[in-house]
């Protein structure tokens, strides 16, 4: 089915009103990369932007130049690429006037957004031959009737570290239902988690990251077969996830556990109304002591980012809360210089794409004749980076740093820690503070519709051979 300007207008127009991206710039990019969705690449994937599936466990299309990220709709390829320029990178174009196409075309070409150098008057030229600068006065406009501020949703994103591993829903949401909501009201208590109803059925349940740690198992009059899992994140953020209700049990205490881990099976053991799975989180911050309750969804939605997942998860009035927690964060690139240069990876990624190869050699090859502004051969510069990393991780191999070794102690103390962890009825039925998370997840929800979004994922990972 052939791709409509007017489709493409009216997602650009949509997306200027959420994340403060200009109409203009929006279509002048979909121009450029794909002759506004008329390109082979757009046409069987939706994909206006030529946006490559680095890191991403979505569906995508496969060519001899590389594989590309696919999408069900062209509203999710504008979206995902609103998300990608609302990453920290590109924040600064965000202090524009959101009609100043100029600004945001000269700004894009500074950070790095194409190689050309031409890429600025290329966009100005394309958006004033068109005259697709009225569609960002047409945004304004809108917003302005909805009472809504242009950029909202830019302004409520939540920017994440960009963490390896590998990340799962905790259970197959396909089918299931939220029956019971976080902190809803109780007899005599607060609800500390969620229920997700499985409709009748018994499914595996699974550790969500890596770095877990079973600190308990047992089982209770209330919470039936449960398992508590602690994950401990390189940034020095804990999570313990509590699944509740289990028919069985599949690990043992102070199991080490990575993101998939069969947990058990599902169930309605305890005090149970049918088969489901009560899932609970708490969280404790670098260098504090104090275990916090935490919004399940807050923290699916956030594992859902990372795992580049399109995953859903409504509640009994047909809403996406798992969609909407989702549409409030980014996973941020950890290789940008401060000063929006391109940094090594970027260099590196660039280089393969352009040589549609993973061959150093050929990347040097491509680089033949070109120099640096500061006279340097490229050549060599390239090859003085590569040595100085590879000698760098290898002294990091033989002679581990401080921070490595404090990392190995605060896991072994960790585990010793896991020891004293109980789980009781009390504990669980126990009012606990409303951390932002909470708050965070009702906004959200206000100004969230009812579309259906793909989820982004890192564009900025590295391909090495």
């Amino acid at each position: 089915m052939a791709i409509s300007k007017e489709e493409i207008i009216n997602a650009a127009i949509d997306q200027q009103i959420k994340y403060g991206v200009p109409a203009s710039i929006t279509l002048a990019q979909a121009q450029l990369e794909s002759g506004m969705g008329t390109s082979s690449i757009a046409q069987r994937s939706n994909n206006l932007f030529g946006i490559k599936a680095y890191n991403w466990k979505g569906p995508y299309l496969s060519t001899s130049t590389g594989n590309y990220r696919s999408y069900s709709c062209v509203a999710n390829s504008v979206w995902d690429h609103s998300l990608f320029l609302s990453g920290k990178r590109y924040q600064p174009l965000h202090m524009l006037n959101v009609t100043d196409y100029v600004g945001w075309a000269n700004g894009l070409q500074k950070l790095g957004y194409a190689e050309n150098p031409n890429y600025a008057s290329l966009l100005k030229e394309v958006i004033e031959k068109n005259g697709y600068a009225k569609y960002d006065q047409i945004a304004v406009q809108l917003a302005s009737q909805q009472g809504l501020k242009t950029g909202y949703q830019n302004d409520n994103l939540v920017h994440l570290d960009n963490l390896q591993g590998h990340w799962f829903m905790p259970i197959d949401l396909s089918g299931t239902q939220i029956t019971g909501e976080y902190h809803e009201k109780r007899p005599n208590h607060l609800h500390e988690g969620i229920d997700i109803s499985t409709k009748g059925t018994y499914r595996d349940v699974v550790a969500t990251e890596d770095n877990g740690v079973v600190v308990a198992t047992g089982s209770s009059s209330s919470a039936g077969n449960y398992v508590t899992v602690q994950y401990n994140r390189v940034d020095g953020i804990k999570f313990q996830c509590t699944y509740m209700h289990l028919s069985s049990i599949s690990v043992a205490k102070n199991q080490t556990v990575l993101g998939g881990t069969k947990l058990g099976v599902s169930g309605s053991t305890g005090r149970s109304t049918g088969p489901h799975l009560h899932f609970m989180v708490k969280v404790q911050a670098p260098g504090s002591q104090e275990w916090k309750s935490y919004n399940p969804l807050a923290y699916l939605g956030e594992i859902s980012v990372r795992g580049g997942m399109d995953t859903h998860l409504v509640n009994g009035k047909g809403q996406d809360e798992l969609a909407i927690a989702r549409s409030t964060m980014i996973v941020d690139p950890n290789n940008v210089n401060q000063d929006g240069s391109w940094s090594q990876a970027d260099q590196y990624n660039w280089l393969a794409d352009s040589t549609n190869s993973n061959d150093p050699t050929k990347w040097l090859s491509a680089l033949t004749g070109n120099e640096n502004s500061d006279g340097q051969d490229m050549i060599t510069n390239l090859i003085s980076t590569l040595f100085k990393g590879a000698v760098f991780f290898a002294m990091r191999l033989d002679h581990p740093t401080d921070d490595d070794q404090s990392q190995s102690d605060d896991q072994n103390k960790d585990k010793e820690q896991s020891k004293d962890v109980k789980i009781d009825e009390k504990e669980m039925n126990k009012e606990r503070e409303v951390v932002d998370a909470d708050e965070l997840h009702k906004s959200a929800s206000l100004a969230y519709d009812a579309q259906t979004q793909e989820q982004q994922t890192q564009q900025q990972n590295v391909k090495l051979a």
